[in-house]
């Protein structure tokens, strides 16, 4: 079946549309059978007192095989207009076939007193033209056997009238049978055709189906990404508009540390401490975790000594883990790894941090293995552990097996997650082990063994402390409170400070040693491009403060020799980064934090630099 017949059996008239498709074409063919047929009667020597008959039966059935090609004409053009007259039309076709066979028919009662010869062959020729009826018929039952059965008994009648032998009535019994054959013949042929017609029906039932199936996934997916998309605008605007405020709160806090004279004040100053590093610990988790989802998240892989990086990370938590009354032990080493180490840090801290909030009064270890030629981290504790069965469930989002009982303690359940899926992006696997109430042990595996690079420098804070005494740095902020907190914090150092809601001119910014730049100025004001152009015309160092990161900020930051410090930023990144920078270093000092600074990765990596 082509293409054609394909689309006519999925409309209600297909049979219709089907039998007169190519009915003109098919007359025009039986016209010139026709034609043919009477030049043979004419050329018989016995046909002299039979051609004004032959003529006749030429013009008769000409005329209606054209009356046959209108009607088709007639239908394809008004069945549009006219669809509920469709079933007349075959009525009327089915009339002309039946009078076209018996035509047909009277023929051979032409032929058959001339010679017994021709008979055959005009036998021949309706045989055929009875077969090409059912070729192209056979959709309408009614027409094909109107077209056999009007002249298959008139030419069988034609071969036993004239003659009477035994040899013409085992011709006109043949041809009766050939007439029965090629009929079983037409209804296969029809009940083939209607099968195929049903099942082409039901494809395209199911096509359409499947075609609204598709839609509707399309739009769930736009739904989904109009969420995530959403989602992320959320995080963007709850980093920018909540951060801000928590950022200037951990700065004021520290400046009132001096300034607190009772025992009472000390302690609310430190709950207060507490809960921006709570509070940003969560705007951390949820933009790493966004971060992550995006594709954002990309590696840089160094050789770097894993002591440096695991040692900054006890150095980190030793406070948290006092607070818990955790005993922290740490296992040096001098393992080199190639990996990226930002991300490893924030895998590692992670770990750390968990094992701390979920296991109070216990003794954590972390510490290093060799497994067949890889080296694995691990973070073994003494807490009350949790069930074998719910070793995948700790890695998901948002769950949290055991409640926290210190309510000063939050969390959203993400540390664990944000770990499995940086082990994805390195290549790294991560399990876990428990056997309550014995303890839990977290596993980072895979990592690759790396040649021991020249010892590293480093920054000794106590010999150039006091380098910040009459630095003078500029801080550019649109944010009153945070530009206030900051003027506090770096005069309570001793560093002569300037404060501008706006960019000053170039000139002014000369005589600055380090520019804190925030990013969001206000409508049409760009701080990144402010910094970078203070840092290509003057040399000025200086960073970008943000509360809401994206890449763009950071390869711009990169592409210009900006440091990027995110807020809420604590007291500590801030002091570390201008000793970096005004002790004469241009780098950090270890490998594994020039990655940190330089990479493009999540806030916990960043954090987790701290000093």
């Amino acid at each position: 079946m082509n293409h054609k017949s394909i689309n006519f059996v999925l409309s209600p008239s297909w049979r219709t549309d089907f039998l007169f498709a190519g009915a003109s074409k098919n007359w025009l063919v039986h016209v010139g059978v026709v034609a043919l047929t009477l030049l043979l009667i004419l050329s018989a020597p016995e046909s002299k007192d039979a051609s004004g008959k032959a003529i006749i039966w030429f013009c008769t059935i000409s005329v209606f095989s054209f009356s046959a090609v209108m009607l088709a004409k007639r239908y394809l053009s008004e069945k549009q207009k006219n669809p509920y007259e469709l079933d007349s039309y075959t009525r009327h076709y089915a009339v002309l076939t039946a009078i076209i066979g018996t035509l047909w028919g009277l023929g051979a009662f032409i032929v058959a007193p001339l010679s017994n010869d021709l008979l055959m062959l005009y036998t021949l020729v309706v045989g055929g033209t009875a077969l090409g009826a059912v070729s192209t018929q056979h959709v309408e039952q009614r027409v094909f056997l109107a077209s056999i059965w009007t002249a298959i008994p008139l030419l069988a009648l034609a071969h036993i009238t004239h003659t009477v032998t035994n040899q013409n009535l085992a011709v006109a019994i043949m041809i009766v049978l050939y007439g029965v054959i090629i009929t079983m013949l037409g209804k296969r042929m029809q009940a083939f055709l209607t099968k195929n017609a049903e099942l082409s029906l039901s494809l395209a039932d199911k096509v359409s189906n499947l075609t609204l199936t598709t839609a509707e996934l399309e739009r769930i997916r736009l739904i989904a990404e109009n969420n995530s998309t959403a989602k992320s605008r959320l995080l963007a605007h709850i980093s920018h508009d909540l951060r801000q405020p928590v950022h200037a709160i951990g700065l004021f806090a520290e400046c009132l540390k001096d300034h607190a004279t009772s025992q009472e004040t000390r302690a609310l100053l430190s709950q207060i401490e507490q809960s921006v590093i709570s509070m940003s610990g969560l705007f951390r988790s949820l933009l790493d975790l966004t971060a992550l989802e995006n594709g954002r998240v990309r590696s840089l892989e160094i050789d770097f000594a894993l002591d440096e990086v695991l040692g900054g990370i006890i150095l980190q938590n030793q406070a948290a883990a006092q607070e818990r009354g955790v005993t922290l032990r740490y296992v040096p080493n001098r393992l080199w790894v190639r990996t990226d180490p930002a991300l490893l840090s924030t895998m590692v801290q992670n770990l750390v941090a968990n094992a701390i909030k979920y296991a109070p009064g216990a003794k954590v270890l972390i510490g290093c293995r060799r497994q067949k030629g890889r080296i694995s981290v691990e973070v073994h504790d003494t807490g009350p552990g949790f069930e074998p069965g719910d070793i995948d469930r700790v890695f998901e989002e948002f769950v949290r097996l055991t409640p926290v009982e210190n309510t000063t303690v939050g969390g959203l359940g993400l540390g664990l997650s944000i770990v499995r899926k940086l082990s994805d992006i390195l290549g790294l696997a991560v399990d876990a082990s428990s056997k309550p109430p014995n303890g839990t042990v977290f596993r980072i595996s895979g990592l690759v063994r790396a040649e021991a690079a020249a010892a590293s420098r480093e920054v000794d804070h106590q010999r150039i402390g006091s380098q910040l005494d009459g630095a003078r740095i500029f801080v550019v902020d649109d944010d009153t409170a945070t530009r206030e907190g900051m003027r506090q914090l770096l005069q309570k150092w001793g560093c002569d400070v300037s404060v501008f809601a706006a960019p000053p001119d170039l000139e002014i910014a000369r005589a600055a040693d380090f520019l804190f730049v925030d990013r969001d100025l206000g409508p049409g004001v760009d701080g990144l491009a402010y910094a970078s152009q203070t840092k290509q015309s003057l040399g000025v160092p200086a960073a970008i403060v943000t509360g809401s990161l994206s890449r763009d900020i950071e390869d711009g930051a990169r592409a210009a020799g900006l440091t990027v410090l995110e807020k809420p930023a604590r007291p500590a990144q801030v002091r570390s980064l201008l000793l970096t920078v005004l002790s004469g270093q241009t780098k950090p000092a270890s490998a594994a934090a020039a990655a940190a600074a330089d990479r493009v990765g999540t806030s916990n990596a960043r954090s987790s630099a701290e000093t």
